[in-house]
């Protein structure tokens, strides 16, 4: 599924409505949508899933409201660099950290480029390096600690001193500046469609 939150019309909600509406059969869509976010390694399928629910939430069952909520508390607390600590933060900041060291490499060594252009490709890129690492959120934390902050520190200095003229964009803004495009979809999403 999506390496960044998407716009409503092109999330995974609208994907599920309209499956749901070409779809004869009853299905169980809480079921559904939590057994394949428990089956993908990436914990970007748990913000997917929580937008389904957030932007259509008369599909959440009786009495699962309090599970949603603590999905949408653990994508929203779990992306923030205030849990740096927690284990269950660094494959939200290992993907954050690596599409950062992508941009500020490919920026360096791009000038004049569509900064909408590389971030959306550093975005994806990091997704599939962070794919081939072991799921464990462990496995993510050394991972990060031990290659992907190096690498970071490095890009970060070699873009510095680059100073290369970027073309501007909202989502080079993002990557540069905001610590979980997630959380702050989710959020976003929330203020307009859950009470």
């Amino acid at each position: 599924m999506g390496f960044l939150p998407f716009a409503p019309s092109y999330s995974m909600a609208i994907a599920v409505k309209n499956w749901l509406s070409s779809n004869t059969r009853s299905i169980d869509v809480w079921q559904e949508v939590w057994g394949w976010v428990d089956s993908e390694s990436s914990p970007l399928s748990r913000y997917h899933a929580c937008s389904v629910f957030v932007l259509f939430p008369e599909m959440i069952p009786d009495g699962k409201l309090p599970e949603l909520w603590g999905e949408i508390l653990a994508v929203v607390q779990n992306s923030d660099k205030k849990n740096d600590s927690c284990t269950e933060f660094s494959p939200w900041a290992l993907r954050r950290d690596l599409a950062l060291h992508y941009t500020y490499h490919l920026e360096a060594r791009l000038p004049e480029n569509d900064g909408g252009n590389i971030g959306y490709f550093a975005w994806w890129f990091s997704e599939q390096v962070a794919a081939l690492f072991p799921s464990k959120a462990g496995s993510a934390k050394f991972y990060r600690e031990k290659w992907v902050k190096p690498a970071l520190e490095f890009s970060t200095l070699s873009w510095l001193a680059a100073s290369a003229p970027i073309q501007r964009s909202f989502l080079r803004y993002i990557t540069l500046s905001v610590e979980s495009p997630w959380a702050v979809a989710l959020l976003t999403m929330m203020g307009a469609h859950l009470n």
